[in-house]
């Protein structure tokens, strides 16, 4: 189903740090007349320098764990896999269960990379966060 509204739309693909932290900084500059998008597979941020402290037993998952709408206020968080990026059209189709999409005014990538918990034998295995 198309989401487009008079609003102004600035969508951010990624909710890892850069995403996050750019979204809660444009909660405060850009006027009210945008909106703010952040897509993401996930709802939190995982704080992965914390995970060794996690495997031994210093600290429980949960803490090392920050959800994002706990954090981000104006923001639109939608917990989806972005599919394609139709740029003649300015829009972003997603998925979750079924699938969606999003016109956008401005698109920001903030996609960042994965951990890779290949390095030690059984890191990603015991100190993986879901």
């Amino acid at each position: 189903m198309p989401q487009h509204t008079t609003k102004n739309n600035l969508v951010i693909i990624g909710g890892g740090f850069a995403g996050a932290e750019l979204a809660r900084n444009l909660e405060k500059s850009l006027p009210l007349d945008w909106e703010i998008y952040l897509l993401s597979k996930t709802n939190f941020i995982t704080y992965n320098p914390l995970l060794p402290e996690v495997v031994g037993a210093s600290v429980l998952p949960g803490h090392v764990q920050a959800p994002l709408r706990q954090m981000l206020k104006r923001t639109r968080i939608r917990m989806v896999t972005v599919d394609r990026i139709d740029f003649d059209e300015r829009k972003v189709l997603y998925h979750n269960n079924e699938p969606g999409e999003l016109h956008f005014d401005q698109l920001v990538f903030a996609c960042g990379v994965a951990v890779n918990t290949s390095m030690l034998d059984g890191l990603g295995r015991w100190a993986t966060v879901h």
